[in-house]
């Protein structure tokens, strides 16, 4: 099984789950042990180089968003993405 953002990636199958072709924010996992932002999700800014832990709200707000409740009504699983565009879309 692979990332699945539309069906056009299935090869003519389907893409099955709830929030198919919207950013995810389950790979950052908050006070997870982190050397670079990759290891928490790929967040920007999420991995917090003093404690080396993961830092998801600094991430969220380091993309714009208020608060973690902002990025969580505003963009986990709301926000579209495709696979192009995905790195960019989804920080």
């Amino acid at each position: 099984m692979h990332m699945c953002y539309s069906n056009d990636d299935c090869h003519g199958g389907q893409c099955v789950g709830a929030f198919v072709g919207k950013c995810s924010c389950t790979g950052c996992i908050e006070f997870w042990r982190c050397d670079e932002d990759s290891m928490c999700g790929g967040l920007k800014g999420a991995c917090n180089l003093e404690t080396d832990n993961c830092n998801c709200t600094a991430g969220y707000v380091n993309a714009g968003y208020s608060s973690l409740t902002d990025a969580l009504l505003h963009f986990c699983n709301v926000k579209d993405c495709t696979k192009e565009t995905a790195d960019e879309d989804c920080f």
